[in-house]
């Protein structure tokens, strides 16, 4: 599909112009889409204030995308007005809501009539990560006993709160590769360095097919990004390092635009990522509450 053919069917409303906000924006105007930006902020310099102004000036029907990248505690609102408006098609930024929200959001799928609500879980569309889930899936290393997958980097931004972060991404990656899964034990603590919120985690899962799955994220590694997939088959096991520098989100956007849903995580892969996440974080874990 070329820019150009972008550029007449599609027109993006963007909520959000943070980091991650301008970066979506960047990717679709670099896939030639129209882009209407939303921001209460004026210092992010958005088209508008809020979605009534856009949708007032632009009309109802106007768009037919919208990409929500403001902070998670708007998540949920933001959702709900987007499908009151009718948008065809909504990519909420990870994580789907804030955990307290889950109860609300979890039967909201079987709502949606002619509307797709997709999740931005964007590892899926690495290439190492893509061809390590072909290699499970034809058999290719035996079934799956045990898998690794870590995530460490240095990231005093977030203040800690590397659960909802780069544990939801990991996690989401965990059942991309391997199916559904359930939490039997965590341990997340926070020691400090950052802020006054979670800093390391670790989960201990079992998949639906019964492998044996470890996952630890932490924003106190100080040294060079590590991020590390290991899979242990019954023929062979396949270690990968993704590589973080690739256009994940540009791929990501692009499915979108063309409706690709093979790999774009859905609604219902964002609700069962809040529930795990839900689990890590329940009392009795050890865990920390989500301080905002």
């Amino acid at each position: 599909m070329t820019n150009s053919t972008l550029a007449a069917d599609f027109k993006l409303l963007l909520i959000g112009r943070g980091s991650i906000g301008k970066k979506h924006e960047q990717n679709a105007q670099a896939l030639g889409a129209q882009i209407v930006t939303v921001d209460p902020d004026p210092e992010q310099k958005a088209d508008f204030h809020t979605v009534e102004q856009a949708m007032a000036s632009c009309g109802e029907g106007h768009f037919s995308h919208a990409l929500v990248a403001s902070p998670v505690q708007f998540h949920y609102a933001t959702l709900l007005q987007l499908l009151d408006y009718g948008l065809p098609a909504i990519l909420m930024e990870k994580p789907l809501v804030l955990p307290e929200e889950l109860d609300r959001v979890r039967n909201l799928s079987t709502q949606l009539e002619n509307q797709s609500v997709f999740v931005g879980f964007n590892w899926r569309f690495n290439s190492s990560v893509q061809h390590l889930k072909e290699e499970i899936s034809r058999a290719a290393i035996g079934s799956v006993q045990v898998a690794q997958l870590w995530a460490r980097e240095w990231l005093p931004r977030y203040h800690g709160h590397v659960v909802l972060e780069s544990g939801s991404h990991i996690l989401d990656t965990a059942r991309y590769l391997l199916g559904d899964m359930n939490v039997t034990g965590a341990h997340v603590s926070q020691h400090g360095m950052l802020g006054d919120a979670d800093e390391a985690g670790s989960f201990l899962l079992k998949s639906d097919t019964g492998a044996h799955v470890s996952v630890h994220v932490n924003f106190i590694h100080s040294g060079s990004y590590d991020y590390t997939i290991n899979v242990q088959g019954r023929a062979e096991s396949v270690t990968c390092q993704p590589d973080r520098f690739e256009p994940m989100h540009l791929r990501e956007l692009e499915a979108f635009f063309q409706g690709n849903s093979s790999v774009l995580a859905t609604l219902d892969d964002g609700v069962r990522n809040m529930e795990l996440l839900e689990s890590i974080l329940a009392p009795g874990n050890g865990a920390l509450a989500y301080a905002r």
